[in-house]
């Protein structure tokens, strides 16, 4: 090859050196930072990996500054910043221990740390988009089968109207599923209209009923129930059904918002048994391992236990305290695909998920 054909070469390699170190320094950021952790004589390892967990923390947390939102009310960006913390070990891609030492009944650790800052700033939005979510409750209103089809058109409207005090109120009614995480609100509107005389004069006495269930989609179980019952005097029928549904959804619609709000709440706490099958392993000792990733890993993980390994499919059982919509945000986010992988989610349905890996 001509000299000056060598010289060109050499340059273009140069400068692509350079760009991919440009491009690693955009994507961690070193930090030197220091660990500290008690430790008992004879137990001087334990302690040695505290206190490196402890620098991997620090380092995360003095790179943070950049996830906070202006934008976002401080409690809501502590909950960020806690819940990236609480991950830390995800955004640390290496680390060199500087120096450590013992010293009154503490074992100390120094390290230079590259932390993966857009990785934390990615999963510090879908942090922040969670926890919004989790605060909020969502519901769908329906009209239950049992409403007459002579009162479907007013049930309806009632559904329109305690829509419109529920939005007031705070909460997210939405048409149909947008996050998986939604309670269903099943209306039924009922009439019942008795003939009766009163100071001679001809009457009808109209009782209207609200019937409300809060309803878990997932399985149908409803989760609080209230009825409301008004008396309307009126010979036309339809004026009295319209009349009393108005009196009764305004009577109903802020225990409804409470009872939305601590059944929501309640939701999103409860533990519950999530059936997770991934495709794609190719040792039951990488199932193994992903097991024990789910357990010290995914925050919120109870118990995480490898049921089966055939054929490259693993099923899992996991303790989850959640909705199963969270858990697989969790393995989509960045901290946890910088250490296991990435895995495709394929399809939630109720407290079963399907996962495979990429």
């Amino acid at each position: 090859m001509p000299q000056n054909g060598r010289n060109i070469l050499l340059l273009a390699l140069m400068l692509l050196l350079a760009c991919a170190s440009i491009v690693s320094r955009a994507h961690a950021e070193e930090v030197t930072s220091t660990g500290i952790a008690p430790y008992d004589p004879g137990r001087e390892a334990v302690a040695r990996e505290k206190a490196l967990h402890d620098a991997r923390r620090n380092a995360v947390e003095a790179t943070s500054g950049g996830i906070i939102d202006a934008s976002t009310t401080v409690r809501n960006n502590m909950l960020v910043s806690d819940n990236i913390l609480s991950r830390a070990a995800g955004y640390v891609s290496e680390y060199t221990v500087l120096s450590e030492r013992k010293s009154n009944g503490l074992y100390e650790v120094t390290i230079r740390a590259n932390v993966l800052v857009d990785s934390m700033r990615d999963d510090a939005n879908t942090i922040r988009r969670l926890v919004a979510l989790q605060q909020t409750p969502h519901v769908i209103i329906k009209i239950a089968s049992e409403t007459p089809a002579e009162n479907r058109t007013q049930a309806r409207r009632a559904a329109s109207l305690l829509a419109d005090k529920l939005k007031k109120s705070g909460l997210t009614v939405v048409d149909k599923p947008l996050t998986g995480t939604e309670l269903e609100l099943n209306l039924a509107l009922e009439q019942a209209s008795t003939p009766a005389t009163v100071l001679g004069v001809q009457m009808m006495v109209n009782e209207i009923s609200l019937v409300t269930d809060i309803v878990r989609p997932s399985d149908g179980r409803t989760l609080a129930s209230s009825t409301e019952t008004v008396k309307v005097n009126g010979l036309n029928k339809l004026q009295a059904l319209e009349k009393g549904t108005k009196e009764c959804v305004q009577k109903t619609w802020k225990r409804l918002a409470r009872a939305l709000s601590r059944s929501w709440e309640e939701e999103m706490e409860s533990a519950r048994t999530l059936y997770v099958t991934v495709l794609g392993l190719d040792s039951k000792a990488n199932a193994e391992t992903l097991a024990g990733a789910f357990r010290s890993s995914v925050p919120n993980v109870e118990t995480a236990a490898l049921q089966s390994m055939q054929e490259g499919e693993a099923r899992f059982t996991l303790r989850y305290k959640g909705q199963p919509r969270f858990f697989t945000d969790e393995i989509s986010m960045r901290y946890f695909r910088n250490r296991y992988g990435e895995f495709a989610v394929t399809s939630v349905r109720d407290n079963v998920i399907t996962l495979t890996r990429q």
